[in-house]
């Protein structure tokens, strides 16, 4: 994969930093949610689903045509929302079922290694130093941030690491197949599809696992919060992370991302009276830092090329 340009490379660092933020109220709505005893199940078909229906909706009356494509995208998109979508959102549900929030918020998170060692290997894409050191930095931001080194949240079995790598596989599917979607379908009709697909596999895991949870959406109340927290963060989140991808590789991408966890913690601790500990502020402030590590050739770069421009002139 090409390098981007500094112009691109700076774009799609501050859509992937707005969309971080946007996805952080995620996490916090469904735990309002979980709380208000909705099933996990339910809410994610429900999301993807309301999801999946708005995109196509609003794409169908303003440009029909975007939609279409050739069966053998048809067929990839299916497998990827399938999947990245679809099984991804279904493991999350019983990864922190088995491992427990915080636990669960870590292993997905190492995705952002396996894109970076996919690109490696697949696409001969290099592993900067400071692209190595900026996923070292992460992790151990995060195991701070959610209080992993605690031995009540540490309570990891064989089932649930496994279920907890296998969310950030299919997280790290989403990434790769949609690196690759975005470069002839635009950021919006790929999220559509891939919502779709997602939602129709989380109605045969709920036709299978549990029937009842397909319709087992609570009060008005509820079913307007779960429909916002589609439409809002959801949609947003995803929306500008599929979006940054045109600019920046998903390796990048998908560090910046990680800018999701604390922005969480800080919208629970104010909405949710969630207690936040001073390590877990040191956890945010090295995520905070992860984030920047591997664009600082591109700024030393570009702070030299001003230099050199400003010599001339001179």
């Amino acid at each position: 994969m090409n390098t981007p340009s500094r112009e691109n490379a700076l774009k799609g660092y501050l859509i992937s930093v707005i969309g971080a933020a946007v996805w952080a109220g995620t996490a916090p709505g469904i735990s309002y949610l979980q709380r208000a005893h909705v099933p996990s199940l339910t809410i994610a078909f429900w999301r993807d689903l309301i999801i999946a229906i708005a995109l196509f909706a609003g794409i169908a009356l303003i440009r029909p045509a975007a939609l279409r494509m050739d069966g053998v995208t048809f067929k990839r998109m299916a497998i990827a929302g399938a999947i990245s979508v679809g099984v991804y959102h279904a493991l999350w549900v019983y990864s922190v079922l088995y491992n427990g929030p915080a636990m669960a918020v870590v292993l997905v998170y190492t995705y952002n290694a396996f894109v970076t060692l996919g690109a490696r290997l697949f696409f001969k894409e290099p592993i900067r130093p400071l692209q190595a050191l900026a996923l070292v930095v992460s992790f151990l931001g995060l195991i701070l941030a959610v209080r992993a080194y605690d031995p009540e949240t540490l309570r990891l079995g064989a089932v649930g690491t496994l279920i907890g790598l296998a969310s950030a596989l299919a997280q790290a599917v989403y990434v790769f197949f949609n690196q690759r979607f975005i470069k002839t379908h635009a950021p919006l009709v790929t999220l559509a599809w891939l919502m779709g697909f997602g939602a129709l596999a989380l109605f045969v895991i709920c036709l299978i696992v549990a029937p009842g949870d397909l319709t087992a959406v609570g009060d008005a109340g509820v079913a307007g919060l779960l429909v916002f927290i589609a439409l809002g963060p959801t949609l947003g989140g995803y929306g500008l992370f599929n979006l940054s991808l045109r600019y920046i590789p998903g390796k990048i991408s998908g560090l910046i991302s990680v800018l999701e966890v604390p922005v969480a913690a800080l919208i629970s601790f104010v909405l949710l009276n969630d207690r936040l500990e001073p390590i877990q502020l040191v956890g945010m402030v090295l995520i905070l830092i992860s984030t920047v590590l591997p664009n600082l050739d591109a700024f030393r770069g570009a702070a030299g090329l001003r230099r050199a421009q400003g010599e001339e002139a001179a």
